[in-house]
């Protein structure tokens, strides 16, 4: 008794098939960094980068905290109070203050 092939179906079909789903189940077996988990890390031997960062930060903190800004800053506010003048009519700055309405 010979087996008679089904209907429509060759031989290099049912093959082609085979082939896929082999492809198909084996890949991830073939492909190990589809399964890799990482998480990053920051170290302070990356370029020292992370070791400037925190001394600047401290020294930014200590600026800060210490009252070093304000005699500094106070000559200057003071020269820009002085600096300050009531404009007349005439001058081109007194064209401004009705577009500035309403801002």
């Amino acid at each position: 008794m010979d087996r008679e092939p089904h209907p429509g179906k060759t031989p290099q079909s049912s093959t082609k098939l085979t082939l896929i789903l082999v492809v198909i189940f084996v890949s991830p077996m073939m492909l190990p960094f589809s399964s890799v988990n990482g998480e990053p890390r920051f170290e302070s031997s990356d370029f020292g980068v992370l070791e400037e960062l925190n001394e600047m930060l401290d020294e930014r903190n200590s600026f800060l905290g210490s009252n070093s800004v304000s005699p500094l800053a106070d000559s200057r506010i003071d020269a820009v109070r002085d600096a300050v003048a009531a404009s007349d009519p005439d001058s081109p700055i007194s064209e401004v203050g009705p577009s500035l309405e309403g801002l």
